[in-house]
């Protein structure tokens, strides 16, 4: 079981690649608004494992096809599939290739608001069954996810 310390350390980690990804546009915000969905779905626990075995990491890649591509991904690249540098370096391959639509439409949000790009990655990106109740609850999460990050960076 991991730390809370370990779980900032993975939440930093996580936020700060993403700011040097070179995807266009990548901000603290947007970064943040992915960020509060990792939080969501995994709380930065890179090996968790949900929806009994389907679903696996930071991202909770779900299902044979989404779980499966993040394994052939970090094998073709020489990473490992459970460590969150692989994770991340595949999430930004989806968010440039299969996913691109999805970024493109969170960096249009004006002003890069935090909580409507949590709401439209979760929406789009996470795509959980019941996107009513679950996706604008991101929104406070990322905002506290920017938060605190601000605080552990000041």
């Amino acid at each position: 079981r991991s730390t809370q310390n370990e779980l900032q350390a993975v939440m930093v980690y996580v936020i700060d690649t993403l700011r040097n990804s070179g995807l266009p546009n990548m901000n603290l915000n947007i970064a943040c608004a992915i960020a509060g969905n990792i939080k969501a779905e995994s709380d930065f626990n890179y090996t968790a494992v949900g929806d009994k075995g389907t679903s696996y990491g930071l991202c909770q890649w779900h299902d044979h096809n989404r779980m499966t591509e993040l394994f052939k991904f970090c094998s073709k690249n020489n990473l490992s599939y459970s460590s969150p540098e692989g994770q991340i370096i595949f999430l930004v391959n989806e968010l440039s290739t299969n996913y691109k639509s999805v970024y493109n439409s969170m960096i249009a949000i004006p002003n890069y608001n935090i909580g409507d790009m949590a709401i439209k990655f979760c929406e789009d990106f996470e795509s959980p069954k019941d996107k009513q109740t679950v996706c604008p609850k991101r929104a406070s999460m990322a905002r506290n996810v920017f938060e605190q990050y601000k605080r552990i960076k000041s």
